[in-house]
């Protein structure tokens, strides 16, 4: 019986994750119109790679088992659809996504697309001005060598604010999963369990709404749509995977709701 107890919790704790949409991603080596060099491409995809991995969701999974290298693809900036091959050997390293880069050196832009690994097709796209070094407007020096002359250096670049906005675009919000009352009377639940914690970047006094999953039959089909039914604010995060939510308004709605058996989610918002 002992054994059993803990087996049911995680158990449990893994068909809560199974709820989960986990993203695994692959970062494509970025190809480009013109020469440059290694360290600058690098240090593009390394601050493309960074934004990915701050989302949690991101299971980012290593560019160099593909043994196609940019340079090799036949390229179009307009394409709904990446090569086959690729989307292949995507498919062979367990990639449900593919991020795609084209560096335009003259045009001090980068080009990044997101493709669908299951058809190849494209899910956004961004196109992200690139800042140049003082006193290096240009890619060859003196000698003729090819320079690293891309400024990567600031944190919160605009490149890294525009690939926030390209994951926003291709995938849509996460909602976290309502556990049950934490505190509740007769008539209202004063608190929810809520199954995302640090893990996910959550934080003491960030404001979550409460959603109801409302089932709908509309001519034979059977549709899914969240309806608000409050919101509060985080008293506790109790470690990776969990918080404890204070409501603040919708106290007696949302005891009717979990009475009723209906399914709650949290999404994160802003007062």
């Amino acid at each position: 019986m002992k054994f059993l107890y803990p087996l049911f919790l995680c158990l449990f704790a893994f068909q809560i994750q199974a709820q989960y949409d986990t993203l695994y991603v692959a970062i494509l080596p970025f190809a480009t119109d013109s020469e440059m060099t290694e360290e600058s491409k690098t240090k593009l995809q390394n601050i493309v790679a960074d934004a990915f991995s701050k989302d949690y969701r991101m299971v980012l999974l290593d560019r160099g088992e593909f043994d196609v290298v940019a340079e090799e693809r036949d390229r179009q900036r307009d394409e709904d659809f990446i090569d086959g091959k690729i989307v292949e050997q995507g498919k062979a390293i367990g990639a449900e996504y593919l991020v795609d880069g084209f560096i335009d050196n003259y045009g001090r832009q980068l080009f990044l697309k997101v493709y669908d690994v299951s058809d190849g097709s494209l899910t956004g796209s961004i196109v992200s001005s690139l800042t140049v070094k003082k006193h290096q407007k240009h890619q060859l020096d003196i000698k003729g060598e090819i320079k690293d002359i891309f400024s990567t250096t600031t944190r919160t670049s605009q490149l890294q604010k525009n690939v926030t906005q390209l994951i926003q675009q291709c995938f849509s919000e996460f909602l976290f999963i309502v556990t049950g009352a934490e505190e509740e009377s007769k008539r209202k639940v004063n608190s929810l369990k809520v199954f995302a914690g640090s893990k996910m970047g959550l934080k003491k006094g960030q404001l979550l709404e409460v959603q109801a999953l409302v089932e709908e039959e509309v001519e034979g089909v059977v549709t899914t749509r969240q309806e608000s039914a409050g919101w509060g604010r985080i008293e506790k995060v109790d470690g990776e995977s969990w918080c404890i939510l204070k409501i603040e308004a919708g106290k007696g709605n949302i005891k009717k709701l979990l009475n009723n058996g209906t399914k709650l989610r949290c999404r994160a918002i802003k007062k």
